[in-house]
């Protein structure tokens, strides 16, 4: 995916993610549903990161557990300047 939105970003434009991340002392159901996740490729920060920086040279990542009602764990990210 990161591939494919870097080759048809326009010069200044951007991709914004929604995910489930996994992080140390998540809450335990956060964790589990993050584990239940049918896209089975849930990852930590930095693995996330690691896997834009591949196609963007900026990439910034913000977490958050209360986004919904439930306890889960998301991270969003904002990549820019495609490599």
């Amino acid at each position: 995916m990161f591939a494919g939105a870097a080759k048809v970003l326009k010069p200044g434009g951007r991709l914004v993610t929604l995910d489930g991340v996994y992080q140390a002392g998540q809450n335990p159901i956060a964790r589990l549903l993050l584990k239940m996740d049918r896209g089975r490729y849930v990852r930590q920060r930095s693995a996330y990161i690691d896997l834009a920086r591949k196609h963007f040279k900026s990439v910034e990542t913000t977490i958050l557990n209360d986004l919904i009602a439930v306890s889960y764990t998301h991270i969003i990210m904002e990549m820019k300047d495609q490599r």
